[in-house]
């Protein structure tokens, strides 16, 4: 079967402290974005001692996003070894979960193919089935075949599920829900998704330029701006103005100050429009995104190509990547191919 799996933007991103374990809690907003580039994945089940990874990771595939899923499931299920090819065209280091959404599709599609933790209609457990050779959507088989009688997860194969994502990383757990929108929390686990509404923002465009930035060296130069008190952590946001709306027309136009609004009570629309009214200033894109001034500060190519992009674009994860929302109008710079990492295959 062949699998589509696309990236995500953070419409915003706050940092609001540690855990016990000193890992980083963010509240963000999560968007998939199917308008532009994606990575495709290529499952088949083999007649082999061992599984086979093959792609342009940017690592050894052995230490790929797949291959830690594939160690994950095969620690709680028993099932056919398969072979995994990955066309990889979201480019590395560019704040899309590339790695993220190739894992989280390949989780989601591994367990309902043949059936890992599902149950019949009737109640019985399902076996491990042969992979079928048909072209498939990576969030659609389950729920058509859940509609017809088939197979359902079970509630503990679900937090199986959520279990195995967060084992192999921060953002993968979005990606095996299968939504496209979420409110994100904790180490990027917590997942709310979001029904937009006919009007809201859903598809946006992408520019990537040639900078890859290091996700762990962009943390670790946030925490370093953190201990010298350059910066501070964000209020926890989220409920922290209620269940109501904010007309984002009586926020003052002057100020951008996630400490008085609550982006997660705010459409996609609501988000930007606010955003939009502060200008090109770089002060609105750390207003949106936490990490975008530890990444400049190591990478300070990104204001310029800031600079050279105009109005309207934001930054996205630890980026490189800006986004701004979908325009019939003007059509976004064509995004520079990423660097080509070497093919690997185990």
């Amino acid at each position: 079967m062949t699998l589509k799996a696309f990236p995500k933007i953070n419409l915003y991103l706050k940092i609001i402290g540690k855990d016990s374990s000193a890992y980083h809690l963010l509240e963000s907003r999560f968007v998939l974005v199917k308008s532009g580039v994606h990575d495709e994945i290529h499952i088949e089940a083999i007649d082999s001692s061992k599984d086979e990874i093959c792609g342009a990771f940017g690592c050894d595939a052995e230490s790929s996003s797949i291959a830690l899923a594939l160690r994950s499931l095969r620690a709680r299920y028993d099932f056919p070894r398969v072979r995994i090819e990955v066309q990889k065209r979201i480019p590395i280091g560019a704040g899309l979960g590339g790695g993220s959404a190739d894992a989280g599709v390949v989780i989601k599609a591994l367990m309902e193919e043949f059936g890992l933790g599902a149950v019949e209609s009737g109640g019985a457990n399902l076996d491990s089935r042969a992979l079928r050779g048909a072209e498939s959507s990576a969030d659609s088989s389950l729920d058509s075949r859940a509609k017809s009688g088939g197979a359902n997860l079970d509630s503990s194969a679900r937090k199986t599920r959520s279990m195995i994502a967060k084992e192999v990383g921060a953002d993968v757990a979005f990606f095996v829900e299968g939504c496209e929108c979420a409110e994100v929390e904790g180490r990027g686990e917590v997942i709310t998704p979001l029904a937009l509404a006919r009007d809201d923002l859903r598809e946006f465009e992408i520019y990537t330029p040639a900078i890859r930035c290091d996700t762990r060296a962009v943390y670790r130069q946030y925490a370093k701006m953190i201990e010298s008190k350059e910066i501070t952590y964000s209020p926890k946001m989220r409920g922290a103005l209620g269940a109501g709306k904010i007309d984002s027309s009586k926020v003052d136009s002057g100020a951008l100050d996630s400490d008085i609004l609550d982006f997660s009570a705010l459409s996609n629309r609501e988000i930007l429009s606010i955003a939009q009214k502060q200008g090109d200033a770089p002060s609105v894109l750390n207003a949106l995104n936490d990490l975008f001034l530890p990444a400049s500060v190591l990478y300070p190519e990104l204001l310029d190509v800031k600079k050279e992009l105009g109005d309207g674009w934001y930054f996205s994860g630890s980026g490189s990547s800006f986004f701004r929302p979908m325009l019939e109008s003007k059509s976004a710079p064509a995004t520079p191919e990423s660097k080509s990492a070497p093919k690997a295959c185990l």
